[in-house]
């Protein structure tokens, strides 16, 4: 399995920050994938975090993680960044 930390370069909203908690206060972990078919516009995590800080608005994109299709695993986010796509649902209270 390949990972490639992109975390210094993943898009990120130029004014917004990110929320960030506590790692462990980490009670949920949320997978969730995105049915792009390829050629398009979207087919890679950079694109998907793009979308979501440009058009969403969103301090981050929505997902720590992605999966490209050709099976490489890029990390974009740190584990303590709340990322906006799933909302409160890592936050158990």
């Amino acid at each position: 399995m390949n990972i490639l930390d992109i975390r210094s370069s993943a898009p990120r909203h130029r004014t917004k920050l990110p929320t960030l908690r506590a790692i462990s206060g980490i009670r949920q972990i949320v997978l969730h994938h995105g049915m792009t078919r390829r050629g398009l516009g979207g087919t890679n995590y950079e694109a998907y975090c793009r979308f979501h800080t440009q058009t969403n608005n969103w301090s981050v994109g929505g997902y720590m993680y992605g999966v490209e299709p050709d099976g490489v695993i890029k990390w974009g986010y740190d584990w303590n960044m709340q990322t906006p796509h799933v909302g409160t649902a890592t936050v158990i209270r």
